[in-house]
This record gives C-alpha cells, sequence and structure tokens, in this order.
C-alpha cells in the first residue's frame, strides 16, 4: 500500500480501522456531500489476496460522501481521508450492518 511510516491507527467507527500515514487539516478533508473520485484495490485479510482494484481498470470510483451509495464503512471513513495522500481503511465486514 504505502511506504510510508504509520503515524497511528484509530478505529472510526465498530469494525472500521483507519491507518494514518500523514496528519492533515480539516480544510484537507472533503465535506460530507463531496462527489469523491478514488482509486482502491480489496483484498483479504486473511491471506492478502486481491478481489478488486480500480487501478486494475485505471478507472477511480466516484461517490458522493454521505449520501449511502456505497459500503458504510466508505462513508464513514472516505470524508476522514486528506486529499492525495493515502489512507488504509481496515474493514471488517461481518461487523458492520
Amino acid at each position: 500500500m504505502s511506504k510510508l511510516p504509520v503515524l497511528r491507527t484509530e478505529e472510526i467507527i465498530p469494525g472500521l480501522v483507519k491507518r494514518v500515514y500523514r496528519e492533515g487539516t480539516e480544510d484537507e478533508s472533503p465535506p460530507a456531500g463531496s462527489k469523491v473520485s478514488v482509486h482502491y484495490v480489496g483484498t483479504l485479510q486473511s491471506d492478502g489476496s486481491k478481489f478488486d482494484s480500480s487501478r486494475d481498470r485505471n478507472s477511480p470510483f466516484e461517490f458522493t460522501i454521505g449520501q449511502g451509495q456505497v459500503i458504510k464503512g466508505w462513508d464513514a471513513g472516505k470524508w476522514k481521508y486528506i486529499i492525495n495522500i493515502p489512507r488504509r481503511h481496515i474493514i471488517h465486514t461481518l461487523t458492520i450492518t
């Protein structure tokens, strides 16, 4: 994922863990209602095997934050990203309802 060292890890909601690679400010984060374009790589935690990747398709995924267009882990976590800085979200899908 990122070659940057992990500064801290935090649980955003039960079942969603975020690894922070660089601190940022509120004005670097897109607010709820913003349309965002993101690249992602989905892997299984059990063995690291890839099951999906926008990078493989060379086509970023677009959605509007906070509108319920994506899984809860993305709606809860993406808006806490810093624009153009990699973050890793670990989503335990069995615990998110």
